[in-house]
């Protein structure tokens, strides 16, 4: 029951809405306080995750997000690491402790007012885009970083983006309604037929590669579908510098086709 009513979060009247914020702050900040995450995901903590210390909650759910694609994975307790991630996107409320510990003055700053977990994402990521263009140093490294964790998981799937969702809605449906959400399959759908889209799809699209082009370790497709070439060839690079790495070595037999 408390499951479906975190899906109808925006729907709820102000009282009970209150009381499911109330508890989703406490699991996400302590997830093994969530009885059905820890019940499906027991058996994949302790093949994936047996190293993260006790009291460590933050770096346990982070750590199932790491391995949820494995082929390992225990597909109910995918489900509910998705389910995590999803409703952690509904509110400003449900940032993690450490996300706002690293990134407070620069939410403090620039992202007053945003009333979701994706709004602040978005305005950090903006904040971050415009650092790289303009060589600004408005937001820390210690932020950056922070941030760069939430981008990467954005763009594993479209339902970790609901603007960008909510944008695309029609060409999802026309061009990619046999993609399912994971593995950023819907998000290489959309750019696949970027020239197709809709012209405010389009905006959205052209605005995450920007971001993809100068931080191209936040795009998940290219991280995982490269993977391999990544570890033989660019181990050694920056991360910022794995694209003009990657273009280098184009030419190589192990090279996927993307």
């Amino acid at each position: 029951e408390f499951k479906c009513l975190q899906k109808k979060y925006n729907k709820l009247e102000e009282q009970c809405k209150a009381a499911v914020r109330n508890f989703t702050q406490m699991t996400i900040s302590d997830p093994t306080l969530d009885f059905l995450l820890m019940k499906a995901c027991e058996p994949m903590i302790q093949l994936f995750c047996g190293n993260v210390e006790d009291g460590n909650e933050n770096y346990l759910i982070r750590c199932l997000i790491k391995h949820k694609n494995e082929q390992q994975m225990d597909f109910r307790c995918k489900a509910d690491i998705d389910h995590h991630q999803i409703t952690s996107m509904k509110d400003e409320a449900f940032l993690s402790q450490q996300f706002r510990k690293k990134c407070i003055q620069e939410i403090n700053e620039h992202c007053v007012g945003r009333k979701t977990k994706a709004g602040v994402v978005q305005c950090l990521a903006d904040l971050m885009l415009r650092d790289v263009l303009k060589k600004e140093n408005q937001i820390t490294e210690v932020c950056r970083d922070e941030l760069k964790f939430e981008l990467l998981q954005r763009s594993e799937s479209i339902d970790f983006d609901p603007s960008l969702a909510k944008t695309c809605r029609q060409d999802i449906q026309r061009f990619c309604s046999a993609r399912t959400p994971g593995n950023a399959e819907i998000l290489d759908c959309l750019k696949d037929n970027q020239n197709k889209v809709s012209t405010a799809c389009y905006a959205k699209l052209r605005k995450r590669e920007k971001l993809d082009v100068i931080l191209p370790e936040n795009d998940y497709s290219l991280m995982s579908k490269c993977a391999i070439i990544i570890q033989k060839f660019c181990s050694n690079e920056k991360k910022q510098n794995i694209l003009s790495c990657l273009r280098r070595n184009i030419n190589q037999d192990a090279m996927p086709n993307l």
